[in-house]
């Protein structure tokens, strides 16, 4: 217990930025580098682009380089996604390509590159079905089919996600939900009334998703002058204790 008390009250995070400084001083850049990376996200420190300078490019490991295009994104996406595609072709067979391709689509999602977003989810499915990307590479790719409205494309992709048993759960809760608004896009109103009426009475442990399918419901039903049918739609949500906390509870 004596020798307990004596030792130095550093928290993880004190001590990797001690053992970092004294990288720095002593010359080993790479630990130095490895070290800042292990503190942003092991103990949330926060990093700016100013701490990493260009010479560490030459210093990191792929899955470093990857983080490092993270921390640029928030200053520069343009530079970011330049980081991503030089690693990529770069190191071909690292065990870091599946995050780095997911974070160059998930780059180009926010600057509106949809088309160049669905080939790059598509090869993240296609080659890296089992790493732990594949699922929100399924979802978003969707997603990037429905924003470009390519409907039928996205109904495809969409279902391919509910042909997943290991995916079910609230991910299929949002495809269905989801398919049923593309269906609204192309105007088979019967078709998404379907798909909605499945996301409520289905997934209806997830109420972000069949609440809203619940809203659109509705929605269609007074839109065709079925004002009864909109009223015990809303009547079902309201009446359901599983939904009495959501957001959605409160708009209905």
């Amino acid at each position: 217990r004596e020798q307990a008390e004596q030792l130095p009250n550093y928290t993880p995070a004190d001590f990797f930025e001690r053992m970092r400084v004294e990288a720095i001083s002593g010359g080993e850049d790479k630990l130095a580098i490895r070290l800042l990376r292990v503190l942003n996200l092991r103990a949330g420190r926060e990093v700016s682009s100013s701490e990493i300078g260009y010479d560490a490019f030459g210093l990191a490991s792929p899955a470093t380089i990857v983080w490092i295009a993270r921390i640029r994104a928030g200053e520069d996406l343009t530079e970011a996604q330049m980081i991503l595609r030089e690693m990529i072709e770069k190191y071909p067979m690292s065990e870091a390509i599946p995050e780095a391709l997911h974070l160059l689509a998930t780059l180009n999602m926010e600057i509106g590159y949809f088309s160049e977003s669905v080939e790059i989810y598509d090869r993240i499915l296609n080659e890296y079905f089992n790493s732990p990307y594949a699922s929100d590479a399924a979802i978003n790719k969707a997603h990037a089919l429905y924003m470009s409205r390519r409907y039928n494309d996205a109904v495809k992709a969409y279902s391919m996600i509910l042909n997943q048993r290991e995916w079910r759960g609230k991910l299929w809760a949002e495809a269905t939900y989801k398919i049923g608004l593309c269906f609204v896009e192309m105007n088979e109103l019967g078709k998404a009334q379907g798909f909605l009426e499945r996301t409520y009475l289905a997934y209806s442990g997830y109420p972000e998703w069949s609440g809203k399918a619940v809203l659109e419901s509705a929605k269609l039903l007074l839109s065709n002058g079925e004002k009864e049918s909109a009223r015990k739609t809303y009547s079902y949500f309201l009446n359901n204790t599983k939904y009495s906390n959501s957001e959605i509870y409160q708009e209905i």
